[in-house]
Parts: C-alpha cells; sequence; structure tokens
C-alpha cells in the first residue's frame, strides 16, 4: 500500500498527530468496548445464579405447598358453623287469645324458644316482638293497648312479661285444685286418658302420694276397681295408674273380641220389696270371669249372688265383704276391701 509521507512539511507533520491521536482514541474506545462486554458476562452470570435459586426456591415452595393447603379450609369452615341467622324458626305450636288456663304452658314455650335459640333474641325488644307475634284475640288486642304507652325500644322484657301474666295467668289455688281433682272420675274414658287429667291437677293439688293413690282408686270404674281389688297394692303412684291402665287396655281388648258386648249386673230399684231387681247396663265384659280372692268368679255367679244377698268373696250368707273372715285373711283383698264393700253396696238388692 502506498502511505504518505509524513515527515514531508509542517501540513504532513499535522497529520501524522491527528493519526496518531485517533488511534489512541480508537484504542481507548476498544479497551472501554472490552469492560463493557466483560461486565455484561458478568451481569448474565449473575441472572444465571439468580434464575436458578429462584427455581431452587420455587421447588421448595413447591414441597411445601401441600401441607398448607388445608389452611382456607380451616377458615371457611367456621363460617358454615356460626350462622346463626340459618338457625331454624322457632315458634308457640298455637296462638295464645287470652286463655287464663293456657297462659303458663304458653309463657314455658315462648322461654325454651329463647334457650334454643338465643342468637334469634340478642335483646328485649326482640323477645317481646317474638312473644306479640304469637298473640291472637284479647291477648293481642292488649299488646296493643300496652304498647301504645310504653315503647318497645325502652321496655324490659321481664317488665312486659310481669304485666302481662297479671292480666293472664292466674293458676289454680292448691284449695281449688283439690276440689276439681276430688271430683274427677273416669266415667266412660280410657284409664290412660282419665290419668292425665289426674296428674295435672295432683301436681296443681300438692297433695302427698298417699293420699293421691285413694283418691285416684275411687275415681276409677267399678270394673277397674274389682279387677284391682285382687292384685297386690303398687308401692307406688306410678305404679297403680301403669296397672290400672294396663287392666282397662285388657278389658277393652277382650271387648272387641267378642263384639263389645256389655256385662249386666243388678242393682237395687228401691221401688219393690218383691225381689225383682231391674238391671243396669254398666262398663264390662259378658261373661268374663272376676277373680276374688284365689277363685274365679264369673258375670253369672256374682249376679247370682248379688240376688241371694250372699257375700260376693266367700258366697256365704249373713255378712257382706267388708266383715268376710276369709277376706280379712287375704292381705291382698284386706287393702282393697272398702273398695269391694262400696261396689256391693251400690248394687246389692234390697232387704
Amino acid at each position: 500500500m502506498l502511505q504518505p509521507d509524513l515527515k514531508s512539511g509542517s501540513g504532513g507533520g499535522q497529520t501524522a498527530d491527528t493519526l496518531v491521536h485517533h488511534e489512541h482514541r480508537l484504542d481507548q474506545y476498544e479497551n472501554l468496548i472490552q469492560q463493557l462486554y466483560q461486565v455484561q458476562q458478568d451481569t448474565c452470570t449473575t441472572l444465571n445464579q439468580v434464575s436458578h435459586r429462584i427455581v431452587a426456591i420455587d421447588n421448595r415452595l413447591g414441597t411445601l405447598f401441600p401441607t398448607m393447603q388445608p389452611t382456607p379450609s380451616v377458615v371457611t369452615t367456621p363460617r358454615s358453623v356460626s350462622s346463626p341467622l340459618r338457625e331454624p324458626e322457632v315458634k308457640p305450636s298455637e296462638l295464645f287469645d287470652g286463655n287464663t288456663d293456657r297462659c303458663g304452658g304458653f309463657l314455658l314455650q315462648c322461654n325454651l324458644a329463647f334457650a334454643r335459640s338465643p342468637s334469634l333474641f340478642p335483646s328485649h325488644a326482640a323477645k317481646i316482638i317474638f312473644l306479640v307475634a304469637a298473640l291472637k284475640g284479647r291477648a293481642l288486642r292488649w299488646a296493643q293497648a300496652f304498647l301504645s304507652a310504653h315503647p318497645i325500644e325502652t321496655l324490659l322484657f321481664d317488665r312486659f312479661v310481669q304485666e302481662f301474666r297479671r292480666v293472664f295467668d292466674h293458676p289454680l289455688q292448691q284449695e281449688e285444685a283439690g276440689k276439681r281433682l276430688l271430683a274427677l272420675r273416669q266415667d266412660n274414658r280410657t284409664v290412660a286418658d282419665f290419668s292425665m287429667d289426674f296428674r295435672i291437677t295432683a301436681q296443681e293439688a300438692g297433695w302427698d302420694e298417699l293420699a293421691l293413690k285413694g283418691i285416684f282408686v275411687g275415681a276409677l270404674s267399678d270394673t277397674i276397681k274389682d279387677q284391682l281389688s285382687i292384685r297386690e297394692e303398687p308401692t307406688s303412684l306410678d305404679e297403680l295408674i301403669s296397672l290400672a291402665i294396663r287392666i282397662d287396655n285388657r278389658i277393652r281388648e277382650r271387648q272387641r273380641e267378642k263384639g263389645s258386648h256389655q256385662c249386666r249386673v243388678y242393682a237395687p230399684s228401691g221401688t219393690s220389696g218383691t225381689g225383682n231387681v231391674p238391671e243396669l247396663q254398666t262398663p264390662g265384659v259378658e261373661g268374663e270371669p272376676m277373680q276374688v280372692g284365689r277363685t274365679r268368679l264369673s258375670a253369672e255367679e256374682r249376679q247370682r249372688r248379688f240376688r241371694a244377698k250372699e257375700c260376693i268373696y266367700c258366697g256365704r250368707k249373713g255378712h257382706f265383704v267388708a266383715n268376710c273372715p276369709p277376706a280379712s285373711a287375704s292381705p291382698a283383698s284386706n287393702r282393697w276391701v272398702e273398695h269391694l264393700h262400696s261396689y256391693q253396696h251400690q248394687t246389692a238388692p234390697p232387704s
């Protein structure tokens, strides 16, 4: 290549200096580019290291993730449990119309509703609203008048119930309950049905169990009394009622088996002394034998003894079962002798 003569003339000297200067600058640029390239390589290496580290961390998180998976379900579980607004609606089975006999039971139903779902009744107003919603007739008219004078927002539930009881809750006093208890009779009802009224009234009367046992027996039909008289006396009122129910159920079952025929027994007419006694229809089973002591006495034999003025227990003349020696010697019959004595006097023919 033909190179210029850098040494010839002053112009040639300046050109040579310029070229040297540019060459020097190019060397600097080359060094700078190499440095930048090295920095870039170092940066790429660092990025690769960071990337590998991120992958390692991600893999480790992947191994830990399944153990943390149940955490969201634990958080959501209480939501399904603690959902008070989903509790079933509770209310009294029947609206209260102001009947004083039902007031106590109505308030009991309300209190049970409050105890069952307390979250539904967080305030006094909520309880009052629930109670008023179950009223009708006179009771609802009273609540309307009372709440118009007493704002529900400031009214205590206990105060409302106190005024409510003052108007509608008048339970029987023990003396009145005792009179009603003594007037109870089984009549044509089943013993099971009669025993429910007896237990309720007995609870109100508050009498002791020994007295209640005697009153219960006295209120039963003669057929049940006859059957009780030949059995050992139950030790408690509950056992006595259960025994009477079983006897009554068995007698009624026999009635259905025999076509519901009735047993005819003789009772005094009070109008004739000739011995002709009219017949009265009493509940029983036609032909159903009756046990007295250790013998089985049929209905026909019982009628014959009534007409002949014979003792219903031993069949002898001259006395009734109240002073019958064999009956007095029997522990079971001795306990029930007063019931048989009453029954025989009611059905014996006139002398």
